[in-house]
């Protein structure tokens, strides 16, 4: 979330997802990116054992947060196109024998509530709804049997297009990349949630 100039990390504090607590108020020891947090031993464990003692009065409201895009300074956002029949046949494309893959500008993040920015270059402004997979650590070489244990968790994407532009090359980063063109967030819902 944004708090003044600095971007911070929180915690939901209840279900209905209507207050939360400042990461750093419960639990000093946390880095401030969620890249970095996932980095440390066991760190989903060691939030729900902060979360379990925070203080109430630590405790903000949701009403009125500001969120940041949940990796605002993503190492790599990759993408895949095509990635169901009935879109790829909207788009004019045939199912697709590999995968399309994209890489996504940590320029083009928005904060959940943000407003997407059309350029004014088009008018073909779009957007699709997409489940983010954040892994949270590295990996290579995987099979199936362990591909899923380097997922931290899990969030929604809103992967606005400039239509025109993504078809003007056989590659669509350009299309796909245009600053503030994709809310990312709000939360990392973990595998086991």
């Amino acid at each position: 979330f944004r708090d003044d100039k600095r971007i911070r990390l929180g915690v939901l504090s209840s279900e209905t997802a209507v207050s939360f607590f400042a990461l750093k108020d419960i639990a000093p020891w946390a880095p401030d990116s969620l890249p970095a947090l996932l980095a440390t031993d066991q760190p989903l464990k060691k939030i729900a054992a902060a979360l379990a003692t925070a203080p109430d009065a630590l405790r903000r409201d949701c009403t009125g947060l500001r969120y940041a895009p949940l990796i605002p300074d993503a190492g790599k956002v990759i993408c895949m196109g095509l990635n169901y029949a009935d879109h790829a046949a909207e788009g004019g494309h045939a199912k697709p024998d590999f995968p399309s893959f994209f890489l996504r500008a940590n320029t083009s993040l928005l904060g959940h509530g943000e407003a997407i920015v059309r350029p004014r270059q088009s008018e073909q402004l779009d957007y699709e709804a997409e489940l983010a997979v954040i892994i949270g650590q590295k990996a290579r070489h995987l099979t199936s049997e362990n591909a899923l244990d380097c997922i931290a968790g899990y969030s929604i994407f809103n992967d606005a297009s400039i239509r025109d532009y993504q078809r003007k090359t056989s590659q669509w980063t350009i299309g796909k990349n245009f600053d503030a063109s994709g809310p990312f967030g709000p939360w990392l819902v973990s595998g086991d949630e």
